[in-house]
């Protein structure tokens, strides 16, 4: 028998998983079932689901069209712009990325070393942002470009870079990122001379993550430096 009736515990599961991760229907479902241990009919989940995406994002809006419009609106006012818009077969919004043609003139100077940045998941969409950033002589952030891509995989990353690579026409001697498996191969496969660094602070979580309450011996710690 499958349950067409969701608990106040259930909603709350469902709430806590939307917030870390994008789900589809199904992928829900099957999430809900290991953790109560029942049979859910799939329309509830998918009604339990658009409910708590309007709860958290509210109620559908043209915001991805409109964002389009603006976008191809500064591309006709300043027509050496970068500005890229990828769909997929159903017209949905799949990449968007933008910078402006100054940021051009900036990266001849200040693209040795980019910080490349990624945020998961944070905006209405459930897109993922990125930002390629440098500093110039004054130590300021100059953000050379920035967008969205639907997912994280090196396809998706991949034509995000190659992009950037066209655009300015070089590619930064280093480039400062994390140790995302997707991100980084997109990286080695665009930016073949460049010389890709894991950020510290990533370094020190994963140490943190994976390697504390193992061994706690300075020899243990030597040993995994050294090596």
């Amino acid at each position: 028998m499958r349950s067409k009736q969701i608990t106040e515990e259930e909603k709350e599961f469902t709430r806590e998983g939307t917030k870390k991760k994008k789900l589809t229907p199904r992928e829900l479902k099957e999430k809900l079932e290991d953790r109560f241990d029942k049979q859910y009919d799939y329309m509830t989940i998918a009604n339990l689901q658009r409910n708590v995406n309007t709860e958290f994002f509210g109620e559908a809006t043209a915001d991805a069209a409109l964002l389009q419009k603006r976008i191809m609106k500064l591309k006709q006012k300043y027509p050496n712009m970068l500005a890229k818009i990828k769909k997929n077969n159903k017209n949905e919004l799949e990449g968007l990325m933008y910078s402006m043609p100054g940021l051009k003139e900036f990266a001849e100077y200040f693209f040795d070393l980019v910080v490349l940045d990624t945020t998961f998941s944070t905006n209405r969409f459930r897109l993922k942002h990125l930002s390629l950033c440098g500093k110039d002589n004054h130590k300021k952030t100059i953000l050379f470009v920035e967008g969205l891509v639907s997912k994280e995989t090196t396809e998706e990353f991949t034509w995000f870079f190659e992009q950037v690579k066209e655009y300015f026409g070089k590619e930064p001697k280093i480039l400062l990122m994390d140790a995302d498996p997707a991100l980084l191969s997109a990286c080695e496969h665009v930016f073949t001379s460049s010389t890709l660094k894991i950020c510290g602070w990533h370094t020190e979580a994963n140490i943190k993550k994976h390697l504390m309450g193992l061994k706690k011996s300075k020899l243990f710690i030597s040993k995994i430096i050294l090596d």
